[in-house]
């Protein structure tokens, strides 16, 4: 049976969640194998969405299952932009064969290895994957956002929109997640009962779009729906996202 994309991310949800007590990895081409579409006709980018989906919302009490996948010997060679997308930090500008991010690939299996085990055991707090620069003195924070304000001042306002440095594909995935939530959540009607910061990002998402849209005017005087969107990354937009469509499919699953 081939299955759905939604199908799909639980199915490996489910898969990588079994193997975690024993820490054992899969290599991504044998899962594919083993499931079919839609893992087989993945482009790189579309497995980093399909990956982060998997792991999200990511908390504290849980741990990044795709450290459970690899090429071959390596951790996946897309891992640190999905960890990049998830919000891990120290991620970004990293090769899957780095060192440090080796050493954090292992950390992460021994949190899974107990987070899921039965019953779960304690583990530590998730770390970043590099550790963040030396702090800076009082002195040296003004010097940096005197800096700051001084580029700020000098650069146009839309060069400090947030959605104006997103990609057509980024704004494609927006679109397309936005669109399953508000399918999703018209399908549940009733079963499903939208909290105030759910409705209020979904009416973020619409003006992001709108407002992200390569040469959409902004406006002056903004709203502040209108200001949050235009401070928000593609990034953020899709985490928040992400993390409703979850809950969707948990309240489905009880339904259905």
């Amino acid at each position: 049976m081939t299955l759905t994309r939604d199908q799909a991310i639980v199915r490996v949800r489910e898969i990588l969640r079994a193997s975690a007590p024993s820490g054992r990895t899969h290599r991504w081409k044998d899962l594919a194998a083993q499931l079919g579409e839609p893992l087989t006709s993945m482009s790189a980018s579309e497995r980093i969405g399909f990956l982060v989906e998997v792991d999200s919302p990511l908390w504290d009490t849980k741990a990044v299952l795709s450290v459970l996948l690899r090429d071959e010997s390596s951790p996946l060679s897309c891992l640190p932009d999905v960890l990049a997308r998830l919000g891990v930090g120290g991620a970004e500008g990293l090769s899957a064969d780095s060192p440090a991010l080796r050493a954090w690939a292992n950390q992460e299996r021994e949190r899974a290895i107990a987070l899921y085990a039965k019953p779960p055991r304690a583990a530590p707090r998730r770390q970043p994957v590099t550790s963040p620069a030396r702090a800076l003195t009082a002195e040296q924070w003004r010097e940096v956002g005197a800096s700051i304000r001084r580029v700020q001042r000098l650069k146009p306002k839309q060069d400090r929109i947030k959605g104006r440095d997103s990609t057509a594909e980024e704004r494609r995935q927006v679109r397309e997640l936005l669109n399953r939530v508000e399918k999703r959540m018209s399908v549940l009607g009733g079963a499903f009962k939208a909290g105030k910061q759910t409705r209020r990002t979904l009416r973020v998402a619409r003006v992001w779009l709108t407002l992200a849209a390569p040469g959409a005017p902004i406006p002056a005087n903004r709203s502040p729906l209108e200001a949050q969107a235009l401070r928000m990354s593609t990034a953020e937009l899709v985490a928040e996202l992400h993390g409703i469509a979850t809950a969707l499919a948990a309240t489905k699953a009880k339904f259905w």
